[in-house]
């Protein structure tokens, strides 16, 4: 990847710009398991984004972004056919307000017109015959999607307000609507999203409160496409607290945390059953830098 970032007008404006290439070789398929020494198709990145700050108060922003994807490891056409690669053209555009250190919202529109989007549809289960939407290959025991290609419009916004109260906290409240012209797709995603961090910080002690809202899901089919199950729909509540210190003069952090403090066991999965949460977790973390 190479990026770069100019400053322009008396630091106005500014304006980036970068691209990425990615090449992933395989020494095993990732679909049957079985010893392969080949490499995928490469995918591609561009972007160009801008900034200009209209007063001390208010800026706008505005980014272009382009990519390029071939088929993931775990995605399959119904008739085992090569399908073209995901062509997306992503268009952003917002407005930040820096009003006061401790109130400063923003919004985003985003618009993304993808041609040949990768989307469920059924195909034959090569294990049992039977029309499904996915199946677990036996081999490898990873989930195989069927999929073919779509032209998918997908439009948002994202909108929220972030800030510093007396200085040792830090918040941010965001909320995020989504939606796409197709329908399988748009059943598939939560179309309203809400999250909120808390931070505090004083001297080398910190604690962090988060929380998130994933919106329902409509519905969720089964491999044989005639079971429904809705997802989404929860609420989840992490949080942390550590302390940085020093051993034999190397940085060290040691931080203990919880999550899913509300021990919900919502699902975000349904294959062959539903995939739920595992409910509250509880551990510790030591960190020790030798660079």
């Amino acid at each position: 990847f190479a990026q770069d970032e100019y400053h322009l007008l008396n630091n106005r404006m500014t304006i980036d710009a970068g691209v990425r290439m990615d090449k992933k070789h395989y020494n095993n398929s990732p679909v049957t398991g079985a010893a392969v020494d080949e490499w995928a198709k490469e995918t591609w990145t561009g972007a160009l984004g801008a900034s200009y700050k209209l007063t001390d108060m208010f800026t706008i922003t505005g980014r272009y972004a382009y990519s390029e994807n071939s088929l993931s490891s775990n995605q399959v056409s119904s008739d085992g056919s090569s399908l073209p690669p995901e062509k997306r053209s992503r268009f952003e555009a917002g407005v930040l307000a820096n009003i006061h250190p401790f109130f400063n919202p923003w919004i985003t529109g985003y618009y993304y017109d993808t041609k040949d989007q990768k989307v469920s549809t059924t195909g034959t289960d090569p294990n049992t015959g039977a029309t499904v939407s996915s199946y677990i290959d036996p081999v490898t025991g990873e989930e195989v999607n069927f999929v073919t290609a779509a032209n998918v419009i997908t439009k948002g916004v994202e909108a929220g307000i972030s800030g510093n109260i007396f200085k040792p906290f830090t918040y941010r409240l965001q909320y995020t609507y989504v939606t796409t012209n197709d329908a399988a797709t748009n059943d598939s995603i939560a179309h309203h999203l809400v999250s909120a961090t808390v931070g505090y910080r004083y001297k080398n002690a910190f604690a962090n409160l988060s929380y998130r809202y994933v919106g329902p899901h409509d519905r969720s089919s089964s491999p044989a496409g005639i079971i429904y199950y809705e997802l989404g729909d929860y609420s989840r509540l992490d949080a942390n607290v550590g302390y940085n210190f020093k051993i034999l003069d190397r940085d060290t952090r040691i931080t203990v945390y919880g999550k899913n403090l509300g021990n919900k066991h919502y699902a975000t999965r349904y294959v062959t059953g539903a995939y739920r949460d595992p409910g509250f977790q509880i551990g510790a973390e030591l960190a020790l830098s030798f660079f």
